[in-house]
């Protein structure tokens, strides 16, 4: 097979070429991956993508995330590290992304953790820490939506149409299982106790 790498400035050519898209595509990388001295691999299995697309909103600038194939990173590995460790080749398998950085790799990986993307709690859900329903106006009309309350024991009055709190009740520690009906008072009240952040495998530094 006649090829050759990027570590020796030139670009990337196979015998029986790849399609055009994906010879640029392994290009970008090989390139990405001489540019950048830190490499960090996603675990993108259930991810959603709006998480994706705001921690690319979150870290533009001196970091980029890449979406490719895992076939085409081992390949572009192999041929600017040289090849690459059996453990490196598992953690290829299966979803996965890169993060492109020259930060930090701890400090970075900290950032991601503290920039969590906030959505409404799901029945099944873990709660991640204690969850709290404050006194005050929901806002909410009385109906039956009042027995999901008693359910959880929150107390409730009527004051002028709506329900009111009365005091600021702990619906579930953190561990605790999130049922349907906390889950549907919790998206009634606005409130979104669930953090969702990219998953670090792995940090390649320096190759």
């Amino acid at each position: 097979m006649a090829s050759s790498t990027a570590m020796s400035g030139h670009r990337y050519v196979r015998s029986k070429p790849y399609p055009k898209h994906k010879v640029d595509t392994l290009n970008e990388l090989m390139e990405d991956l001489q540019r950048y001295e830190v490499v960090m691999l996603i675990d993108l299995k259930e991810l959603p993508n709006r998480v994706l697309k705001e921690y690319r909103y979150l870290l533009r600038g001196n970091s980029k995330i890449k979406v490719v194939k895992g076939t085409l990173i081992k390949i572009a590995m192999e041929k600017v590290y040289g090849g690459i460790s059996d453990e490196v080749a598992q953690l290829l398998r299966g979803e996965v992304g890169l993060l492109f950085t020259n930060e930090n790799p701890f400090e970075l990986n900290r950032f991601i953790a503290r920039n969590g993307v906030r959505r409404f709690a799901k029945d099944g859900d873990i709660a991640q820490f204690e969850l709290t329903i404050p006194a005050g106006n929901t806002g909410i009309n009385p109906g039956p939506v009042l027995s999901r309350f008693g359910k959880m024991k929150v107390p409730t009055q009527i004051k002028d149409g709506k329900i009111w709190v009365a005091k600021d009740t702990v619906v579930a520690k953190a561990g605790d299982k999130i049922s349907a009906d906390l889950a549907d008072i919790l998206r009634l009240l606005n409130i979104k106790p669930v953090f969702e952040s990219i998953r670090i495998k792995a940090a390649i530094v320096k190759g």
